[in-house]
């Protein structure tokens, strides 16, 4: 039996975006997703404000089913979907994470009539989102999942708000998890003039302040969970809501990889077969050569105590042969 010993590089990098975008606001996080090409949203609430001034097309979720009919219809290459669709898809934006999660568990509550989360219902919902996610990446386009931000427990760090297992196992899909982030920038006073109450007047100082939306694509103190596993983004990127997905489509661009490549390797035999040796997995030879190995024999039946019947008996009365 040959092994095939594959040799990681260019081929092995998608050409796609997949990324987890956390945040607080909403209606930046739509803004930001907006800026990639030929958005197809997956939307699981309301449509936000700029989700409608920009008249991008979405689908409402309302179950797992209608995910997984829209997967199904997303699959085949670029132009197969703009058969089937009548537009190009090229991104498509999961709106959101959390609340996709949230109405898995509402549904099977629902299913089975209960109230109340169970521990075994956060090991289902783990092992329900890795198969969603392992078919979602599948297909030939980009992928942003956006989600929520949670306080963790007794701590004044931040996570993603994504309930069990699936908070950490959600990054083996992504190759970006990055936090949006509000900042106030204060610029340097400026005198103004303005009048008093008796109408005279006077001068005063005033501290200019500018709102900036940001990425913050490395770990923070609060927030160990943000990473950029390409390495090439800044630690910080201001947005500008227009060609923003574009900025990030520009760094990965920079990757520098070998070619993809592999070898067939030949083990020697585990079984020699001109002596009937079979070497274990140190390679040493077992004592007992192959041809002495016997099946283990059975057990013989111990006498019954007087009065008690035997092991034989009692099978035979069971199966109804006494």
């Amino acid at each position: 039996m040959s092994i095939t010993v594959n040799i990681a590089g260019a081929k092995d990098i998608s050409p796609h975006i997949r990324m987890l975008l956390a945040g607080a606001e909403n209606a930046a996080m739509t803004r930001f997703y907006l800026s990639a090409p030929d958005v197809l949203v997956a939307l699981l609430a309301a449509p936000t404000v700029p989700l409608a001034l920009s008249g991008a097309k979405y689908v409402t979720i309302t179950s797992e089913d209608d995910l997984r009919a829209l997967k199904v219809a997303l699959e085949g290459t670029p132009e197969e979907r703009e058969e089937k669709f009548g537009f190009p898809v090229k991104t498509l934006i999961i709106d959101s994470l959390d609340e996709l999660q949230r109405i898995m568990l509402v549904a099977r509550m629902a299913k089975e009539k209960r109230m109340e989360t169970v521990s075994e219902d956060w090991t289902w919902i783990s092992n329900r989102l890795n198969r969603i996610y392992t078919g979602l990446n599948g297909l030939d386009l980009n992928i942003i999942s956006l989600t929520h931000l949670a306080q963790v427990h007794e701590s004044t760090a931040i996570k993603p708000n994504i309930q069990g297992a699936f908070v950490t196992q959600v990054h083996k899909y992504v190759d970006y998890a990055l936090l949006l982030d509000s900042f106030e920038e204060v610029a340097e006073p400026e005198e103004v003039v303005v009048k008093s109450s008796t109408e005279e007047e006077v001068v005063v100082l005033e501290y200019p302040t500018k709102v900036t939306k940001t990425l913050i694509t490395a770990p923070t103190q609060i927030a160990s969970w943000i990473h950029d596993d390409t390495g090439t983004l800044p630690r910080f990127i201001d947005l500008t809501f227009e060609d923003d997905f574009a900025t990030i489509v520009a760094y990965r661009e920079t990757l520098v990889a070998p070619e993809s490549d592999s070898v067939v390797v030949d083990p020697e035999p585990l079984l020699d077969l001109t002596d009937g040796q079979l070497t274990d997995f140190t390679g040493a030879i077992p004592e007992t050569p192959v041809d002495d190995i016997k099946p283990d024999e059975p057990a013989e039946e111990a006498e019954p105590a007087p009065g008690m019947s035997s092991i034989s008996d009692i099978k035979a009365k069971l199966l109804n042969k006494a």
